[in-house]
């Protein structure tokens, strides 16, 4: 059976599940670009074993706005081939990622061959707050046209259900999943992240963020709270960024002001090359202000890292559930952000435990995504199509 999978681009986390996927399906990945702006992670897709095609299109620069937080360089890929790629493929089911033109032409193509149409869903309560009312009338529109329906999470399920989807029609499902080797390359890089402490002159206690040096990323919210922090309580703590962004200036300038704080920038990590930093850190700290579901969230706890989980990123609400006692922040309240920084330098948590950070990698493993997507799928060709 043919699957298309229609999307923006790529990305490496992405690769293994669709790997698996192509163990049941004739799996063609269809996308407007190779790479975004903001992306600097390298893929080729020369290497996937699955069809491969990347649309003729454009590509045009804006900024959105994130209300409060401010405004954020972003990328709009625009296509009108997706119509045509899927006539000649002729797949016999059909992903369309986002609620845009890929999703209209998907719809045509589903309405006029009488196929299936499944939605992979991005967006949350939180993260779609401030969507006008004319762009929800055209998204309810859209969505009236999928059988069924894929979301990452608990967060995205209670978003696709305020537009009345029903529970039975949504399937949570992570557009990526922990390779299969993850877990064991980190237990297996606590050397080299030993080496890369004494290279990068860290100290004994070590709090970590991977991602984008950017406003929504909460980095003005996390540098405020260090600037609370008091000096004598930091004689054996370091805070290490790992990533890059349109923040880095102002973070090096922060640091060279900030003397008794011990940071450290690094620029961005390829995948493969991201291990030692987690096998070396002892908690995780990504103070997202609007995030959908935060991938690296993931990588921190497979990785067996305490972290502060954000009440603004949708990956908190499933990943909370595996912790034990687990520790909420909310980014805009400095103070107690700085506190409970402080409260974990002072009573450092433990790593989790190696059975929980092993169900957590099963759970999202490509194997176990790509049999949610099939279940779905499944779900999705028993329904008939007017």
């Amino acid at each position: 059976m043919k699957l298309a999978f229609l999307t923006n681009i790529p990305a490496p986390y992405r690769v293994e599940q669709f790997s698996e996927l192509s163990k049941i399906y004739d799996v063609h990945f269809i996308c407007d670009s190779i790479s975004e702006k903001n992306r600097q992670w390298k893929i080729n897709p020369d290497e996937f074993p699955f069809s491969f095609a990347e649309l003729s299109g454009g590509k045009v620069n804006y900024s959105y706005s994130l209300g409060k937080i401010g405004k954020e360089p972003r990328q709009f890929h625009f296509s009108w081939g997706s119509f045509h790629k899927l006539k000649e493929i002729r797949p016999d089911i059909i992903i369309s990622c986002e609620l845009g033109m890929r999703t209209l032409q998907s719809i045509f193509y589903c309405r006029l061959f009488k196929i299936p149409l499944c939605l992979f869903v991005e967006a949350t309560l939180y993260t779609e707050r401030n969507l006008p009312l004319y762009k929800r009338f055209i998204r309810k529109c859209l969505l009236k046209y999928s059988s069924h329906f894929f979301c990452p999470g608990e967060e995205g399920k209670k978003y696709l259900q305020s537009f009345g989807v029903s529970k039975e029609s949504i399937t949570p499902y992570l557009q990526g999943s922990i390779s299969n080797k993850y877990l064991s390359e980190v237990d297996a890089s606590v050397e080299k992240g030993e080496n890369l402490r004494n290279a990068l002159n860290l100290k004994e206690q070590i709090f970590l963020f991977v991602g984008a040096f950017s406003l929504r990323k909460g980095i003005h919210q996390y540098l405020s709270a260090l600037a609370c922090l008091p000096e004598e309580k930091l004689k054996k703590t370091s805070f290490l960024f790992v990533g890059g962004g349109e923040l880095r200036q102002e973070m090096e300038e922060f640091a060279s002001k900030h003397h008794h704080l011990s940071i450290c920038l690094v620029d961005f990590v390829q995948q493969e090359e991201i291990y030692p930093y987690y096998a070396l850190a002892d908690f995780f700290v990504l103070p997202s202000l609007e995030d959908v579901w935060g991938f690296v969230n993931l990588e921190a706890s497979v990785a067996g890292l305490p972290q502060l989980f954000s009440k603004y990123s949708g990956s908190s609400s499933d990943l909370s559930k595996w912790v034990e006692n687990p520790q909420w922040i909310d980014p805009f309240d400095v103070a107690s952000f700085s506190q409970k920084i402080l409260s974990w330098i002072e009573n450092p948590p433990p790593r989790l435990e190696f059975s929980i950070r092993q169900k957590l990698a099963e759970f999202y493993s490509a194997k176990s995504q790509a049999n949610y997507i099939h279940s779905g799928l499944q779900k999705a060709q028993q329904k008939k199509i007017n």
